[in-house]
């Protein structure tokens, strides 16, 4: 059976520069299960971007980590109708090799999630800071006695 031409994984669809990992961490928009966090920018581009980070730390195994990238990358190409285009996501792994059915039932539902959010923080709900939260002291003030 071969792949038609929009399920297929291309070049154009991956994030690998540094540059783009930062950008992407910088933004700080998150999603996150037990499994896999999520997190997103714009790209300004007319179709979603993909970048994986399995960190040494979480994965200490290369096959563990090397099998949660493919995993991820095959959950990509089946369900990328399903993600939010003109948006960059990564996904970095958590300790654990998730199966291949929880992350195609959870990872386009965290990417539509992170969308939302990105949406909200770009038309002013939530995306800035809180302007009547107390500066310190979280509480009531109190006057000496």
């Amino acid at each position: 059976m071969t792949a038609t031409r929009s399920s297929r994984f291309r070049p154009h669809e991956h994030i690998r520069h540094t540059d783009d990992f930062r950008r992407v961490f910088e933004r700080k928009c998150t999603v996150s299960n037990a499994s896999v966090v999520v997190h997103a920018i714009e790209n300004g581009r007319d179709h979603a971007r993909l970048g994986i980070s399995a960190p040494k730390r979480r994965l200490r195994h290369a096959v563990q980590r090397n099998l949660c990238k493919r995993l991820v990358r095959e959950v990509f190409r089946l369900t990328k109708s399903q993600w939010p285009v003109g948006l960059d996501y990564v996904v970095v792994m958590r300790s654990g090799v998730p199966t291949f059915a929880f992350l195609q039932a959870t990872l386009p539902e965290l990417s539509q999630a992170v969308a939302r959010r990105l949406a909200r923080s770009r038309h002013g709900f939530g995306g800035g800071p809180i302007t009547n939260a107390p500066q310190s002291g979280g509480g009531p003030r109190r006057e000496p006695i």
